[in-house]
């Protein structure tokens, strides 16, 4: 039986793509296949089902109906399924379930894809992301809509492919007409306010659809505010046949007018001026001592972000309060929870997208980078910085408490969970299988719980409802355990019979997120001030990620992303710092804070060191490294070693301004993976995280045009020519058929390699590669999520194809390079 899909007024299918063409409708799935979700019945970090084991090897053959699929000795079968009136499919198998459609066409065209419901598509072969937050049409006026996914897609004359992961138990398709080959999509915008009086050079995004064949270059986006000369903004590279949101500068000076709306005029134009696309968007206007919106460029891919701020109502240094959001809140409706205050501004990150990283990875690095400009755009006391959440953001507070303690006074997660392995266990694998600690310890930096000691020197108050079924009071309870241990100043109150969110007041404010017995606890706190502290004890599992507190950093590790601790004491009486260290092979200490007029001593596990000053006079901070398990004095590391700039896991390598590189030296089918896999990880990052990566052929890559900015190449040394330019030095080569991994040949051909090096022209610039020994190891790659929370790689994974349909997978080689990036010094398994 051939799955087809039909246009709600014709049922003749072969008919309708001349009635599309001509009359420029819009295409609906109406029919399909479905099959249950294969990946439920083990939870394994690399296990693959038959499904994509097929797609990965090239053996793909469309379904039928009744047909079998045998998974880990378990038998499910393919069965027909019908949309209904509004074109949604519902199904108990689309809860983490395929669809598939054939879909015919009587010639070749470029359409625009919009499903809704699913985690991503295989169209003709080909990946691309899906949208697994939309799952139904309407929204109350408070929830984010994720109607913006829609993706230029090649159909062939004849009969195409669609394979579609679902994840919400509903499944909608549509296929848009093309009106224009390069466009504006309007619906996913970054936009800032305009401030009242304020002079601003502002920026904004949108996102730009390249529906032709080739790479787009050399574009510019020219917008005019009312009242304003030009201004235009150069584009940087959109692939072929992809999208991209592309970011653009505003000029407003002066604005006088009351609160409104302006009109900003947008102008997409080539590299000979024409006009290719318009659009009007709407700009509000408001008091900039009011609520209101305020954009920047990340450094992770030079995107424009977001945040929201409401300023304090009284002038001068005022405390600030960052606040972060739960999943599917806009940090917008985040700030307008709460009630303008006299003393602290209230501003609210965005974690990237509502839905985002749970304040991890990439949504980490937006609350510190909002915090860092909030601190710079905003009159703040630094000692009065403080941090709360709800739900997702109660999470986010003990994360990013516990991560980064030395940069707040005190900490208030309501409704929040530890981690999210314990609000979804099944994203943990399960404990009967063989373990793989150099995978596992990857992802020890979102270990909150391990991580709570950090806290002791914070004021910390858990607010939760009594009868929250969302994320329940137990983890509440968890966290209070863990801290009735060590901590002397936190509080938890439990609102009775009350669920996730709840508000019983008049007040301006939600009490769950507004409770004003928390902003009295803040208004009790502040930081010590770096020369009073005198104790401290933190831990950290990724100095890239968080390195110091105070006056103390843990440079380097002895066991790479496990756990770290420094429990230390300074007697300024006796010029003194002594203590004990877990897992640090270098220590950092702030110079300014001994007395530099006579010797220091340094005593540590044991080891004890008289610093006379000499050499060491005029540095900022004095350097220990453990040798042989006996600290001594060191110089400061190179920065060609790891280090707090630059330290490896193999996700640090989509931040810094990245630039994606796919191969085009390979044969055809190598160099159509490449950049498929390019576009659809720009595709991902884009949906999930409002991202804005270049994508670039190998030829057009030169590493002097991209200074100190971190590459991610696609394909290996002989099918991606910007390899020699990067990694021609590193003891890890792969090429076609052979990966040599320091003096040894790995066995084996169909293995996917993904790893991370430093750039050797960069003192913290890394290029990864995603890759593998043959096309079927490339395409191995298109199965792992790294670009999503719950998930983490080491510096090095190179695996083969026995995942597919095998829960105890053999991985060829995992783990960690050397201090100085060598095989010989690093951690590795097997």
């Amino acid at each position: 039986m051939r799955i087809q899909i039909s246009f709600s007024l014709f049922y003749f299918l072969f008919s309708f793509w001349p009635t599309l063409n001509a009359q420029r409708q819009t295409m609906q799935l109406e029919q399909a296949l479905t099959l249950p979700t294969l990946n439920s019945y083990v939870q394994s970090h690399l296990y693959i089902d038959p499904v994509e084991g097929s797609l990965i090897s090239g053996q793909w053959e469309s379904p039928r109906a009744r047909q079998n699929v045998t998974v880990l000795g378990k038998t499910v079968s393919w069965e027909s399924i019908e949309a209904g009136p509004s074109g949604w499919f519902q199904h108990p198998n689309l809860s983490g379930g395929y669809v598939y459609a054939n879909i015919p066409s009587d010639k070749e065209q470029i359409v625009l894809m919009e499903s809704l419901g699913n985690k991503w598509a295989y169209v003709n072969g080909e990946p691309h992301v899906g949208n697994r937050y939309q799952g139904k049409d309407t929204f109350e006026d408070w929830e984010p809509k994720f109607d913006f996914l829609l993706l230029p897609i090649k159909l062939k004359k004849g009969n195409n492919d669609f394979l579609f992961k679902c994840n919400r138990g509903r499944l909608k398709v549509l296929l848009h007409p093309l009106e224009k080959t390069v466009s504006f999509n309007t619906k996913d915008l970054s936009l800032p306010d305009i401030r009242i009086g304020e002079n601003q050079e502002m920026w904004g995004a949108l996102v730009v659809v390249n529906a032709r064949e080739k790479t787009l270059e050399h574009l510019t986006i020219e917008s005019v505010l009312e009242g304003e000369a030009a201004l235009q903004t150069a584009s940087g590279a959109i692939p072929p046949l992809s999208v991209r949101k592309i970011p653009f500068r505003i000029r407003a000076n002066g604005w006088g007018k009351g609160a409104g709306t302006a009109t900003l005029h947008l102008r997409l134009l080539d590299a000979g001026g024409q006009v290719l696309d318009t659009a009007d968007l709407t700009l509000d206007i408001r008091d900039g001592g009011g609520q209101h919106r305020r954009t920047y460029r990340s450094s992770v891919d030079g995107s424009v972000q977001y945040y929201a701020v409401t300023p304090a109502s009284n002038p001068g240094p005022q405390a600030l309060v960052l606040s972060v959001h739960g999943a599917n809140v806009e940090a917008w409706n985040q700030a307008d929870s709460y009630a303008q205050k006299s003393w602290a501004h209230l501003v609210a990150p965005t974690n990237r997208r509502p839905y985002g990283y749970n304040w991890e990875d990439w949504g980490r690095i937006d609350a510190m980078e909002v915090l860092e400009l909030a601190q710079q755009e905003l009159p703040v006391d630094p000692n009065r910085v403080y941090l709360t959440g709800h739900s997702m953001g109660g999470h986010g507070a003990w994360i990013l408490g516990s991560t980064y303690p030395g940069r707040f006074a005190a900490i208030a997660p309501s409704a929040g969970y530890l981690r999210v392995g314990a609000y979804y266990d099944s994203f943990y694998p399960d404990k009967s299988l063989t373990p793989l600690p150099m995978l596992d310890r990857a992802k020890n930096a979102s270990f909150t719980d391990s991580l709570l000691t950090n806290l002791q020197n914070l004021g910390v108050y858990v607010l939760h409802g009594g009868a929250d079924d969302v994320v329940r009071p137990e983890q509440a309870y968890k966290a209070l355990e863990i801290l009735s241990k060590f901590h002397k100043d936190y509080q938890y109150y439990e609102e009775p019979g009350v669920g996730h969110w709840w508000d019983h007041s008049e007040d301006p404010g939600a009490d769950c997120v507004d409770w004003p017995p928390i902003f009295d606890f803040f208004a009790r706190k502040a930081r010590p001030g770096e020369e009073r502290i005198r104790i401290i004890d933190f831990k950290t599992a990724n100095p890239a990620v968080s390195s110091s507190y105070y006056w103390a950093s843990i440079y380097e590790q002895e066991r790479y992303l496990d756990f770290s601790r420094i429990q230390l004491q300074w007697d300024p009486s006796a010029n003194r710092i002594s203590g004990a260290t877990d897992n640090v092979k270098i220590l950092a200490l702030d110079a300014a804070i001994l007395n530099k007029t006579q010797p220091a001593i340094l005593r540590f596990d044991g080891d004890s060191l008289q610093l006379d000053w000499g050499k060491y006079l005029l540095e900022d901070q004095i350097y220990l490294s453990k040798q042989n398990g006996v600290w001594a004095l060191a110089d400061k590391p190179s920065p060609a070693h790891k280090g707090p700039l630059r330290y490896g896991g193999f996700k640090s390598a989509f931040e810094n301004n990245v630039v994606f590189v796919y191969g085009t030296a390979g044969t055809p089918e190598e160099n159509a993976w490449a950049l498929q896999k390019a576009r659809f990880d720009a595709e991902s990052f884009w949906y999930q995280g409002n991202g804005s990566i270049e994508v670039i052929p190998d030829e057009a890559f030169e590493a002097a045009s991209y200074p100190g900015r971190n590459v991610v190449l696609y394909g290996n040394a002989s099918t991606n020519r910007a390899w020699d330019q990067l990694l021609k030095a590193s003891p890890l080569q792969v090429s076609r058929d052979e990966i040599v991994f320091g003096k040894e040949n790995l066995p084996g051909k169909s293995q996917a390699v993904l790893f991370i090096r430093p750039r050797m022209d960069s003192d913290n610039a890394s290029v990864a590669v995603v890759g593998g020994a043959n096309l079927s190891g490339m395409r191995l790659t298109n199965t792992l999520p790294y670009l999503y929370q719950n998930f983490a790689l080491p510096d090095v994974l190179i695996y083969d194809n026995n995942v597919i349909d095998n829960p105890e997978p053999k991985v060829i080689k995992m783990g960690y390079f050397g201090s100085d990036w060598s095989i010989g010094k690093g951690e590795w398994q097997p």
